[in-house]
């Protein structure tokens, strides 16, 4: 329950008198958390910390994603190499798209922002912009086995990429010795020098669906915290 009023005093009795009523009536007490403060110091509710004019998320909420994340990066993000798996790779999905359909409904910018930049491997797997979450250790659209080939290779134009095709690995060399690269790839893209992509099930069409199965690094790339 949150009452609200411009006198203290007025707030003050009505504590009482809820107090009182609990007691007498209902043989319950108050919770001992039960307190009067200026609604400048905002309102914890609901998970958010509601102030007049914006909201913001708790920190308790942000501490228990930066728990999660800490997991997938001890269990997955190892030195100068990261293994992964699909369905690994999809709970690291589903988990962050949750925190962040529930951070959109506050002042949540600079948080957001402050995770991409905290965890810096997270601009190798997942892309948040407008809104909008998207993968990026598979690609969107594929029409065939060479359109998922020049996904790979433009993603990470730096690296030597290997690709399961069938019972056999097919090797190519970094993009950008022949072609343009896009400028607007994150930074720890540059970093890679070799990705393996394995085969993971089909895609419509009995197309091969074909993901990023491990990165590696060059040599003083910051990949993780405690790299």
């Amino acid at each position: 329950m949150m009452l609200l009023h411009n006198d203290k005093q007025q707030l003050a009795h009505w504590h009482w008198e809820i107090a009182r009523f609990l007691e007498q009536c209902l043989a319950l007490k108050l919770r001992s958390d039960a307190m009067i403060a200026p609604i400048s110091q905002g309102v914890n509710f609901l998970g958010y910390i509601t102030r007049p004019h914006y909201r913001l998320v708790r920190h308790r909420v942000v501490n228990n994603l930066n728990q999660k994340l800490a997991a997938f990066e001890s269990g997955y993000i190892r030195g100068q190499g990261s293994s992964t798996h699909g369905q690994s790779l999809q709970a690291l999905r589903s988990c962050m798209a949750s925190y962040l359909g529930y951070f959109h409904h506050a002042s949540s910018q600079r948080l957001i922002a402050s995770l991409w930049q905290k965890w810096p491997w997270l601009g190798l797997l997942l892309d948040y912009q407008q809104g909008q979450l998207r993968s990026l250790w598979l690609p969107t659209r594929v029409t065939g086995y060479s359109s998922q080939v020049r996904f790979f290779r433009k993603r990470f134009p730096h690296a030597r990429v290997v690709i399961q095709r069938g019972c056999e690995t097919d090797a190519f060399e970094p993009w950008f010795l022949r072609h343009a690269i896009d400028t607007a790839l994150p930074a720890l893209c540059k970093g890679v020098r070799q990705i393996n992509v394995v085969e993971a099930g089909f895609l419509k069409g009995d197309l091969k669906r074909r993901v990023i199965h491990s990165f590696y690094f060059e040599p003083g790339v910051r990949l993780c915290r405690n790299c």
